[in-house]
C-alpha cells in the first residue's frame, strides 16, 4: 500500500476519536491486527529496527536481565528533617559548591566538567573591600553630605 492510504486511514481514525491521538491510536491497533496488510504498510519503514530489536532480544535471554525499575534499595533512605527555614540556604550552598554544574559546562554524563576557578580581578577585589568598609571612610555615622 502506498503512503497516501495510510494517512488517509490515519486522517479517518482521527476523524472516527474526534481529535483524541489516544483513540486514534487504538483504531488504528485494531484495524492492524484485522488487516495484515495494512499492518505491513505500517510497519514497513520500521521493520528493519523491529528485526534488529527482536534479535537482540533472543540473544539476551541467556543473559540475566536486571530491570533497574525493579531494583530494590540495599538500605532504608535517611531522613532529611531539615526545618522549612533552612531550605533556601541550603539551595543555595548547593548551587554555588564547588561540584554544582553551570550551565554549558557539563559533560554528556551531566557532571561538571573539571575547570580552574577564574582569578577575581583586581577592580572587583577593590569593589568588595569597599562594600565591607561601611560607613564609608569620609562618613561618620549619621554624618552625610547629603544632609
Amino acid at each position: 500500500m502506498e503512503q497516501k492510504y495510510i494517512n488517509e486511514r490515519i486522517q479517518e481514525a482521527l476523524s472516527q476519536a474526534d481529535g483524541s491521538e489516544a483513540q486514534a491510536c487504538q483504531i488504528l491497533m485494531e484495524w492492524a491486527i484485522e488487516d495484515p496488510i495494512f499492518l505491513l504498510s505500517l510497519t514497513q519503514p520500521h521493520l528493519k529496527s523491529i528485526v534488529s530489536y527482536a534479535i537482540e532480544r533472543a540473544l539476551s535471554k541467556d543473559k540475566p536481565v536486571i530491570e533497574k525499575a525493579f531494583v530494590k534499595p540495599k538500605e532504608k533512605p535517611v531522613s532529611m528533617d531539615l526545618p522549612p527555614e533552612s531550605f533556601g540556604m541550603d539551595l543555595l550552598k548547593a548551587l554555588s559548591g564547588r561540584d554544582s554544574v553551570r550551565f554549558g559546562l557539563e559533560g554528556a554524563n551531566g557532571r561538571p566538567l573539571v575547570t580552574r576557578r577564574k582569578q577575581a580581578s583586581q577592580q572587583h577585589i577593590d569593589i568588595l573591600k569597599s562594600l565591607s568598609s561601611y560607613p564609608p571612610k569620609d562618613h561618620k555615622a549619621g554624618n552625610h553630605k547629603d544632609s
